[in-house]
């Protein structure tokens, strides 16, 4: 499903740093295209996302969005999971 994938990709991100998108693709068992849609969302969503390109190419979440897991409460990340899925619903 398009939202788990959505939190996945960026706990993924979080947890690897920059990420070539076929490295991505790979690991979600999806498309190219699929994961350039997908990083839209999670900008959309207010996930920073940055792209490079040139030989070290990839996807990667800035350092000053990393949080520590004492910063971000359950209700938080249910927050966070909620507009994905609103965003996931409206397109």
């Amino acid at each position: 499903m398009k939202i788990e994938r959505l939190y996945a990709i960026m706990v993924y991100l979080l947890d690897h740093g920059k990420t070539p998108a076929s490295e991505l693709a790979d690991y979600f068992e999806v498309s190219l295209r699929t994961i350039q849609r997908d990083m839209e969302s999670l900008c959309l969503a207010g996930i920073p996302i940055c792209s490079t390109t040139g030989v070290t190419s990839g996807y990667e979440i800035p350092d000053r969005f990393r949080l520590d897991k004492g910063f971000v409460t359950y209700d938080e990340y249910s927050y966070i999971l909620t507009a994905l899925r609103g965003l996931v619903s409206a397109t």
